[in-house]
C-alpha cells in the first residue's frame, strides 16, 4: 500500500545521538506502523529548497541512490 518508513536526521552541532536511545524514543512515542525501518544520520546538513524546507525529494534520490 504505502512505501517504508525511513528517517533521516541532522544532529545539532555537539548533540550526540545514540542508536540505542533512538530505538527506545521511537519504540516509547510513536505507533508500531510509525516507526521508521531505518536510521541514517547524517553529519552534513540535509539539502534544502530556496524556501529553507528539507529538499524531501534530493533525500529520497539520495537514499535510493537515484539520479534524474
Amino acid at each position: 500500500m504505502g512505501g517504508e518508513v525511513s528517517a533521516v536526521l541532522e544532529p545539532r552541532p555537539g548533540a550526540g545521538l545514540a542508536p540505542q536511545e533512538l530505538r527506545q524514543f521511537r519504540a516509547s512515542r510513536l505507533a508500531p506502523c510509525k516507526i521508521p525501518k531505518q536510521i541514517e544520520i547524517r553529519d552534513e546538513a540535509l539539502p534544502r529548497i530556496a524556501s529553507g524546507k528539507i529538499d524531501r525529494l534530493a533525500l529520497c534520490q539520495a537514499s535510493t541512490g537515484a539520479a534524474t
